[in-house]
């Protein structure tokens, strides 16, 4: 048919996801071959559409706790790498806010018990504290594979390498970082290592101590507690050659604001850094890329679960370091870079660092609603401003209390962080934390994906504005008519969670209004779904809402019922509802992270938000299942199916 666009494949659940995954923009590096996931199902399936072993487990055990940077940045590089090729499960120590030993080792026989009990099929560890109290004491030489990463300096201090471990070690750009000092000051013959009272953090401010001495340099450590000792210990390195400010993390009292106009009167002498947040505190830093740490981790990971051994991967140190100079610090100290040194680095700009962005999400990595409105935001946003992301995970935990405690902790991360900007997805985000803790408040917000309307959290507020998500449930209505000229009665079928419900309620309100008597089918699992798909071909048409939220989801299951019973037209607006319906209007996720990523750099740029207008969403994709519609013996408009990505 002329202008049919068409996938072809030899089964029709594969071709349909194919052309969903082209539709979104989602491109994943494939195991053995091609093949593709949905999250939900747990399954691989291969290019052929023949049904693959259940996903792997990978166990991710981090030292520290979300909120740390560098953990974050660690956790994001392991999750792109992995995401749908494997079953990932986070533990984490805690170990940077808990430092009492007995703490870590009570932390490290919970994530041996985890394992134990969960049983993965490899074990992902980052940082010091999970080689040091879990992996040494727990797993030496043992069957289970294990792959570290952020280990500092050398492995050499928990005996590796074992024949079950390898990884990669955390090492900083010493000799490139030393031969920049150099050309800045040729004679420098001292230095103070600033480092706030943590023992890993001194431990490498005793490293660099001894890796200068050899060189003629005299390293004097001064270990700072609250932000009246750093004030005066930072005034007494003056007098050196130059400062490694090694970390500010654990410092009592520590404010950004104040800190900086503390640096601006009294900095004279070049402080170097090693770490990305410490790049608005001193004048130049190289500093690793954590992201490294977790893609590297991650993509050895894959390797030893597709049969190679740890022993095949020799344990390597991280090989990428990125440059930045703060220019306003070096200008008020006097102190000028060589010329290419000033070409390759990234400048630091009016005494602080980039903006900072932080991004609550409703949901969590790997529900393909949010990983779309993630891929929007960060391909506006790219290095205009630090992107930090906070998962509330509510979609597989729907306890009010859990909700309202991860809102409590996306406030604190707030606090401490003190974004310039958060951009809240989804509703959740704003129910459970803009709501009752930044209305009208002085910090501006951007929110997207909030479904139908803003009016129940009391919106418009005056610092917020956002993208509300309307899926195109009438032009749908539109299309289902010509399609089925006599309908009058529908089922939504519907997890049964309030969000999902919220949408059916509004496909009842608006169907009802012009004709169409929709009753509602909420649905807690698979037994419930085959019941209520079955009594749907009773009604005209069915609308299927999701299925992500009905427990022990199996989707070769889901497809045998459809295939077996389908005779009515069904429809959806998700896209990941396609296999499932014949004709899908998807709404687009990246265009909600693209309006909201936008609406934030103009905000950043100055302008209120209060300026900037509350709007839904413009886009929609259309895709018909042709095997569905074949099956139910259902003609679809030429004018459709011209336009439509279809599936045989």
């Amino acid at each position: 048919m002329p202008g049919k666009k068409r996938v072809s494949s030899p089964v029709p659940a594969t071709k349909l996801m194919v052309a969903i995954a082209c539709i979104l923009g989602v491109a994943f590096l494939l195991l053995n071959g091609l093949s593709f996931f949905t999250e939900d199902s747990g399954k691989i399936v291969s290019q052929g559409g023949e049904p693959g072993e259940p996903l792997k487990k990978c166990l991710f055990v981090a030292s520290y706790g979300k909120g740390y940077p560098w953990q974050d940045e660690i956790e994001s590089g392991i999750r792109e790498v992995l995401s749908g090729r494997c079953e990932v499960k986070q533990f984490d120590m805690d170990t940077k806010r808990n430092r009492d030993p007995a703490h870590a080792r009570q932390k490290a026989l919970e994530a041996k018990a985890l394992i134990e009990s969960w049983k993965p099929d490899v074990v992902i560890a980052s940082d010091d504290n999970v080689s040091k109290y879990l992996i040494m004491p727990y797993y030496r030489d043992a069957d289970l594979p294990f792959v570290f990463c952020g280990v500092n300096w050398s492995g050499e201090k928990y005996g590796y390498p074992y024949t079950n471990v390898t990884g990669m070690i955390e090492v900083n750009a010493f000799e490139a970082l030393n031969r920049q000092i150099q050309r800045i000051v040729p004679d420098g013959k001292n230095a103070v290592c600033l480092v706030a009272d943590y023992t890993s953090s001194i431990t490498a401010c005793r490293r660099y101590k001894d890796l200068y001495a050899p060189l003629g340099v005299d390293v004097r450590i001064e270990v700072v507690r609250d932000m009246p000792s750093f004030k005066e210990a930072y005034i007494r390195s003056q007098d050196s050659d130059f400062i490694i400010f090694m970390t500010n993390y654990g410092l009592e009292g520590w404010d950004d604001t104040k800190v900086r106009k503390f640096l601006l009167e009294n900095s004279r002498t070049l402080s170097i850094g090693l770490y990305d947040w410490m790049i608005p505190h001193v004048m130049l830093a190289m500093t690793n890329v954590a992201r490294e740490q977790g893609e590297y981790a991650a993509q050895v990971a894959l390797r030893i679960l597709e049969g190679a051994s740890p022993g095949e991967f020799p344990i390597v140190a991280n090989r990428r370091w990125n440059i930045h100079t703060n220019i306003p610090l070096l200008e008020k100290a006097g102190i000028a870079l060589p010329s290419d040194l000033r070409l390759k680095a990234e400048r630091v700009r009016e005494g602080s660092s980039r903006k900072r962005c932080l991004y609550v999400v409703s949901y969590h990595v790997g529900y393909p609603w949010q990983d779309g409105i993630d891929r929007g935001i960060r391909g506006v946003l790219g290095e205009s401003c630090e992107i930090r992301r906070f998962n509330m995970d509510t979609k597989r935990n729907t306890d009010p209390d859990f909700r309202k405690q991860r809102a409590l902790e996306a406030k604190a991360l707030i606090d401490s962080w003190k974004p310039d900007i958060v951009i809240a997805s989804d509703d959740n985000a704003s129910r459970y934390l803009v709501m009752p803790y930044y209305r009208d408040a002085d910090l501006p917000f951007v929110f997207c994906g909030i479904n139908w309307s803003v009016e129940e959290y009391g919106c418009p507020y005056a610092n917020a504005t956002g993208m509300i998500e309307v899926a195109p449930i009438l032009e749908l209505l539109d299309q289902i008519r010509e399609i089925v000229p006599h309908a009058k009665s529908a089922v939504c079928l519907t997890p049964d969670r309030k969000s999902d419900y919220k949408n059916c309620e509004r496909i009842e309100k608006e169907y009802g209004k012009r004709g169409i008597d929709v009753s509602i089918a909420r649905i807690d699992d698979m037994e419930e779904f085959e019941r209520a798909y079955v009594k749907a071909q009773e009604k005209d048409f069915v609308y299927f809402n999701n299925f992500v939220g009905i427990r022990e989801w199996d989707p070769e299951r889901a497809r045998a019922v459809i295939s077996k019973h389908t005779r009515k037209m069904s429809a959806a607006t998700t896209a990941w509802i396609a296999p499932y319906v014949m004709l899908t209007f998807s709404l687009v996720p990246e265009e909600q992270g693209e309006y909201a990523a936008q609406a934030a750099l103009r905000i950043l740029s100055g302008t209120a938000p209060s300026h900037i207008p509350i709007i839904a969403n413009r886009k929609w994709n259309i895709l018909v299942n042709e095997y569905l519609q074949k099956k139910a013996g259902i003609e679809l408009p030429v004018h459709l199916l011209q336009k439509a990505v279809m599936v045989e």
